[in-house]
């Protein structure tokens, strides 16, 4: 792990720890359970976590009393009661990775693209390498004085040839030149950005875990 990944996890806990701040104290909570079974701090704890669990990155799953899963909006999130729904209970507490990705890579481009322009290094491919100065002069005389026979020799089809064997010479040079121009400026690979965001939601996912007791779930 580099010193830029290590300041920006620790930058990542901090900010879920201010987070958490919202929700204390931090409580166990009962799973597949009857919430009228609980004490009134594991109801009012459950209350509090649900209304934040957009904000907390987390899926808090609900069960009725038929354990028929229960899918929640928004606007039923923020504004859950406990007391409403004291016969239902929770299935399981998981973290959010899908949201955590997105967070990470909308809010914080500036920290992922400083690891990210570490791992997008040019590839080190001998044909984009520019040849010798030495090479790159003889070439570029050789051509102008193939010009100048052009101009000068009455043989139309030498000129000819001459005048494009020239032209071909100053092509390559060109190209030469503009691949070396490409070979120093490596283009970002979103797909590595990506990667970079789903690592570092990786991070985030873990220290949540621990922090609320949350249930371990594969990553989707």
């Amino acid at each position: 792990m580099t010193l830029d990944e290590s300041k920006f996890i620790q930058q990542l806990e901090l900010i879920y720890l201010e987070l958490i701040e919202d929700i204390q104290p931090i409580i166990e909570l009962p799973r597949k359970t009857s919430i009228h079974t609980w004490t009134e701090e594991q109801r009012f704890y459950c209350q509090k976590l649900i209304r934040y669990s957009c904000n907390l990155l987390l899926k808090v799953h609900l069960l009725d009393k038929n354990q028929t899963p229960i899918t929640l909006d928004l606007d039923q999130i923020e504004g859950f009661e406990v007391n409403q729904y004291l016969d239902w209970q929770i299935d399981c507490i998981e973290f959010d990775h899908i949201s955590a990705l997105i967070w990470v890579a909308v809010y914080f481009q500036a920290e992922t693209k400083v690891v990210s322009d570490s791992l997008n290094l040019p590839e080190k491919v001998a044909a984009k390498k520019i040849p010798a100065k030495k090479i790159i002069i003889a070439l570029f005389s050789a051509s102008i004085l193939l010009i100048i026979f052009f101009l000068t020799y009455d043989n139309d089809l030498i000129s000819k040839g001459s005048f494009a064997l020239a032209c071909l010479c100053l092509l390559y040079i060109c190209g030469q030149l503009m691949a070396f121009h490409h070979s120093k400026k490596p283009e970002d690979d979103p797909r590595t950005s990506l990667l970079v965001s789903a690592y570092f939601a990786r991070q985030i996912a873990i220290f949540a875990t621990q922090k609320l007791d949350l249930d371990n779930s594969d990553e989707s």
